[in-house]
Formats: structure tokens, C-alpha cells, sequence
């Protein structure tokens, strides 16, 4: 989620100026980048449910907690924020996944994506409090996802030109 997400539209580069002035609209786009998101995330988590089941299974509700909070805070955090990415990903590139394109905005991603998390850990007096808290939060914040879904398409609608700008520019 953190290096994936918090680079949603930096995979395509310059081929999203191309996708956008296709017949897309950017409920289509942000509906395809969260469905990759979830996709990715169940993925994620189901592959250590095995282990989980046979060496620790008071691990699954740790497990299950992290779940939801990634699935309803998450996800909207970082498609909320994607569009303030401003550096576009060459796939070519060997250094794809060693840092291309961090700086300020990433870190404020990633700092919105955690700080929750820390916090109820720092607050929590137990296992069952912080997995309770990190699950409320995610089920909460799921509840809201009207009203994440428009405050995502508003930040596109006020964010993709520069974003796209960006990814034109020879360096960007």
C-alpha cells in the first residue's frame, strides 16, 4: 500500500496523458486504481493466512484488524493523496524500487497512512485493544467511503493537471 499506492498514477508516466484524454472518466480511473489497490491488498493477505492458521492462530485476529484498517483507511488515504505525486516511474528503469520518486509528498503519505496505526499502538494497554482499534478505525472509515470516493475525485479534478505536467517534463 505505502509503495505501491503512494505512487498510484506514477506507474503509467507519461502514457496517463494519453489514458486521460481517451473517453475515461476519472470515476472509471480512481474506480480501477482502488479495485487494484483491494485486489492487491486481499492478495497480500490471504498468502500468510496459512502459516497464521497452523503456528499461531490468535495471530489471525492481528491479522484480520490490519485487514480492515488497510482496506478502510488505507486505501482512501492513498488514493486521496496519488494525485499529488508529481514524479512519473520509468519501468525500464533498475532502480524502479529503490526510492524513484520520494520526497515531501510520499512522506506525508506514508505518514498519513502510519501515524494512526502508532498512535493506537503507543495508546493501546493490550494485543486486543490496538487490533480493536486499528479494526474500528478501518470499519469506520469503510462506512465513509461515499464520501472518501468524492473527496478522491475532487482531489484528482484539482491535482491532475500538475500531476501530468510533471510527468511530461524530460526529468519528471
Amino acid at each position: 500500500m505505502g509503495d505501491y499506492g503512494g505512487r498510484l498514477f506514477g506507474w503509467e508516466g507519461g502514457r496517463l496523458q494519453g489514458l486521460v484524454t481517451r473517453d475515461v472518466q476519472g470515476r472509471e480511473l480512481l474506480g480501477a486504481k482502488v479495485a487494484a489497490l483491494v485486489l492487491g491488498t486481499l492478495v497480500l493477505w490471504v498468502i500468510p493466512v496459512p502459516v497464521f492458521a497452523l503456528l499461531s492462530r490468535s495471530a489471525l485476529g492481528g491479522h484480520a484488524a490490519f485487514l480492515a484498517y488497510v482496506l478502510g483507511w488505507g486505501v482512501p488515504v492513498t488514493v486521496v493523496t496519488a494525485p499529488l505525486a508529481r514524479t512519473s516511474i520509468s519501468l525500464n528503469s533498475r532502480g524502479v524500487f529503490s526510492g524513484t520518486g520520494l520526497g515531501k509528498r510520499y512522506a506525508g503519505t506514508t505518514a498519513l497512512l502510519f501515524l494512526p496505526a502508532v498512535g493506537l499502538f503507543v495508546w493501546a494497554d493490550s494485543t486486543f485493544s490496538f487490533a480493536s482499534g486499528l479494526a474500528i478505525l478501518g470499519g469506520v472509515s469503510a462506512l465513509l467511503t461515499p464520501l472518501w470516493m468524492r473527496v478522491c475525485r475532487g482531489a484528482w479534478r484539482r491535482y491532475r493537471h500538475d500531476m501530468l505536467a510533471a510527468f511530461r517534463e524530460p526529468d519528471g
